[in-house]
């Protein structure tokens, strides 16, 4: 008897798009629905790649039955160096781990509100891409989901997020700025590595800002700790070399858990020439304590920066239910909203024209900072 070689295949069936695209599909859920594949038996090596658009339909009829598409499957579109655009259905829930990696020349992909997972190192090196906006109802920005998205100038999380995964952003060179919701509690180790970053203000849910989060922002002049900052990993802000403002606002000195006796965190940072700003009743503890009393020049933030002080801005802000709308900023520009208290409850960045910021808490008087200046605000 003579033994044939079965060609191997990731797929279970093929079905041209509307546009004559072919699409390789899985079964899932007990064969009652569909997530997009490869086809071959192994993503690295499969001899057909997506090239061009591909637009992936809501469901598929095959063999006189009609099915979802609910996912698009791990390695889907791995390596599809030619592929330029996904448009995703409202069927979709999940994105499986690499699913777009390498995909260069990706320049747009929207991602439906349908979809609340997508899996680790999904864009990696999609260098191409430009803008993405995270849908509401995705919790976690997983490991190395825009890893080294070199052209990427903008990222929308929401305000169901509450983790950054290691890496999520790290060497996202072009991204200079992002708005970290408020309802997230954990930033990864790495997460904003090496990214274009120019300022930074860490949300009052964080407790801990781990190894290297901001290690080798090479363009990070301006970094928010809030109160609620309790440890700082090695490394975190190592590399920053432009940073010229620290705003810490925790009255007990957070715990330096590094190499070197704590020194490392700000290593090569260059913060002999930059100020430190922290509350005065800390502030000689902050003078004689490594790193921090390395800094050039520390001072009291109600000095200049802290809650209390009130400053003309040129800008109209008003009560907005829940929130705040600030018009008249200039776009990039950070708000943050403190409570009376100095913690912060709301944050966003300044867009063209008028920008919404989500405040929480049930504060009667707030204080908004929109870049360095601030203003008492009556909700």
């Amino acid at each position: 008897m003579i033994m044939l070689p079965l060609s191997a295949s990731a797929h279970d069936i093929e079905v041209k798009n509307a546009r004559g695209v072919t699409i390789y599909y899985n079964y899932v859920n007990d064969s009652t629905e569909l997530e997009v594949t490869y086809r071959g038996g192994d993503a690295n090596y499969y001899f057909y790649k997506y090239t061009g658009k591909v637009v992936i339909p809501k469901e598929v009829t095959y063999m006189n039955r009609t099915r979802k598409v609910t996912a698009i499957g791990k390695n889907a579109f791995y390596d599809c160096k030619d592929l330029t655009s996904v448009t995703i259905p409202s069927s979709v829930t999940s994105i499986g781990d690499y699913a777009f990696p390498e995909c260069n020349r990706l320049t747009s992909i929207t991602i439906p509100s349908s979809v609340t997972s997508i899996g680790e190192d999904v864009f990696c090196g999609c260098t191409g891409l430009t803008s993405v906006t995270i849908p509401e109802g995705v919790t976690t920005i997983r490991r190395g989901t825009f890893y080294c998205c070199s052209g990427l100038t903008s990222v929308t999380i929401p305000s169901t997020v509450t983790s950054i995964e290691n890496g999520a952003f790290a060497e996202c060179t072009a991204l200079s700025s992002v708005t970290i919701p408020s309802t997230v509690t954990s930033i990864g180790v790495e997460a904003f590595c090496a990214s274009g970053l120019t300022s930074v203000t860490i949300p009052s849910s964080v407790t801990t800002i781990r190894t290297g989060s901001f290690h080798a922002c090479a363009r990070l002049t301006s970094v928010t700790i809030p109160s609620s900052v309790t440890s700082i990993g090695i490394r975190a802000f190592r590399g920053c070399k432009k940073l010229a403002d620290v705003y810490c606002y925790a009255e007990t000195l957070p715990r330096t858990d590094n190499e070197y006796d704590g020194k490392d965190i700000f290593y090569a940072s260059f913060i002999e020439s930059s100020t430190l700003h922290v509350p005065a009743s800390a502030i000689e503890a902050y003078r004689t304590t490594e790193p921090w009393s390395k800094f050039g020049k520390i001072v009291a933030l109600n000095d200049e920066d802290a809650v209390s002080e009130v400053k003309a801005v040129p800008v109209l802000i008003q009560a907005d239910g829940n929130g705040l709308m600030v018009d008249g900023a200039q776009a990039g520009t950070p708000i943050v909203v403190y409570d009376l208290s100095g913690r912060i409850i709301g944050q966003a960045m300044a867009n063209d024209g008028a920008t919404r910021v989500d405040v929480t808490g049930d504060e009667k008087v707030v204080v908004v900072k929109v870049g360095k200046r601030c203003v008492k605000v009556a909700k």
